[in-house]
């Protein structure tokens, strides 16, 4: 599914982004998808989601697993 979310700041959109990728897809295996500017705005993004999403008992164990971040031309 498609989700579009604006923002005047980047860490806002972040927060959008986890909220979204925190419900699980139906296949375990299943990679997300989510379309970046550029390698700095996806290295970025991969750290905010780490610290977001973990899977540790204070939920920031500091990874951002099988998410994908392709250029929008691709």
């Amino acid at each position: 599914m498609l989700h579009i979310h604006r923002a005047e700041r980047a860490d806002q959109l972040v927060g959008a982004l986890a909220d979204v990728l925190r419900e699980p897809l139906a296949d375990p295996l299943a990679t997300e998808f989510v379309a970046v500017p550029s390698q700095g705005i996806e290295r970025w993004i991969s750290q905010e989601l780490s610290l977001r999403l973990g899977g540790g008992a204070l939920g920031a164990d500091g990874v951002c697993a099988n998410v994908a971040f392709p250029f929008p031309g691709r």
